[in-house]
């Protein structure tokens, strides 16, 4: 096994930790060596791999942003599509606004986790 062969393998450990202590601690209580720990790399390795915490939280991020997820806009499709035949909404096309709202309740989503609030705080407000 080469080094380079070592790295995607490294980088999905980090981003596995990084994904499940940013969604239990929020970005501002985590830092890079509790990930690093959790991913078993030493911090020196873990600033090879990542530059620093932001470049990290994005990379966990990104993909998720990159589409919605089905459930929410299966949702929020049938909220948009009830809404139409009531006359609540009017809505063009339900799919695309349920796609778009789901996908800007995600990126508040991790913004929010980015400003330190842990999943689910706004539920406890």
């Amino acid at each position: 096994m080469t080094v380079l062969s070592l790295i995607p393998r490294q980088r999905a450990a980090v981003l596995e930790a990084a994904r499940e202590i940013f969604a239990r601690s929020g970005f501002l209580e985590v830092s890079l060596g509790d990930i690093a720990y959790r991913a078993r790399l030493s911090p020196v390795r873990m600033a090879e791999l990542f530059k620093g915490k932001k470049e990290l939280f994005d990379a966990v991020v990104e993909p998720r942003l990159a589409r919605p997820r089905a459930r929410e806009v299966a949702m929020l499709t049938a909220i948009f599509e009830e809404g139409r035949e009531q006359g609540t909404f009017e809505v063009r096309d339900s799919r695309a606004a349920a796609r778009a709202l789901a996908l800007g309740f995600q990126h508040v989503e991790c913004t929010l986790l980015r400003v330190g609030l842990p999943p689910g705080a706004l539920k406890r407000l």
